[in-house]
């Protein structure tokens, strides 16, 4: 694989757990923005229905490796607020 720089990792799905779920994209959007910039790597999943998005629900995916300190992390920014 040419096109990736050297040293870096690739996931697949079974290495992605949820860590935090919502109906609201913009708090899993923001909690994926804190993780990356206390160097975890995230993805929100969206699960909403594209035409009602009033069903389904968004996840906020980690590696595996990463579960802990992820939510010790969103544990410790939810009692700051």
């Amino acid at each position: 694989m040419d096109f990736l720089p050297p040293k870096t990792k690739i996931y697949t799905l079974s290495d992605w757990v949820c860590v935090f779920e919502s109906n609201l994209p913009w708090q899993a959007d923001l909690n994926r923005v804190y993780l990356e910039e206390n160097g975890i790597p995230a993805i929100v999943l969206n699960l909403q229905d594209s035409s009602y998005q009033v069903f389904g629900t968004v996840r906020l995916m980690v590696p595996s490796q990463d579960r802990q300190t992820a939510e010790a992390l969103l544990l410790a920014k939810t009692d700051e607020a």
